[in-house]
């Protein structure tokens, strides 16, 4: 019987508590707040206010993300179209989707290993 409860709760713990979240892994590096825009192929526009130093992930379960505007303040600092976001893909499988970050600034969106924010 001790055996089985232990059983149990190492399953709910496993699988009970393993929470998927869907990449891109973001950061922002821009020192203030910034505000991402979304766009999905399928399922519309997401809008989330970003502190700094935050970490995000800007994904969607079964979606691909297809535009992401960056705004600072109100107005718009920077728009990533389906061939930067293609690139920054294709760079971060490479490089290992647990091993990677996009950190967004004012002037750009660029992925890394690691990412210390100050």
């Amino acid at each position: 019987m001790r055996a089985l409860t232990l059983l149990l709760t190492l399953s709910t713990c496993l699988f009970g508590c393993y929470d998927k979240a869907y990449g891109p892994k973001v950061i922002n590096g821009a020192g203030q707040d910034i505000k991402l825009i979304i766009q999905f192929e399928s399922s519309g526009r997401t809008e989330a206010l970003i502190p700094p130093c935050r970490t995000v992930f800007l994904g969607k379960k079964n979606d691909t993300i297809k535009k992401i505007s960056v705004e600072i303040d109100g107005h718009a600092v920077q728009e990533l179209g389906e061939i930067e976001i293609k690139k920054l893909v294709a760079i971060e499988e490479e490089a290992g989707f647990a091993n990677w970050i996009w950190v967004v600034d004012a002037l750009s969106v660029k992925g890394f290993k690691s990412y210390e924010c100050s």
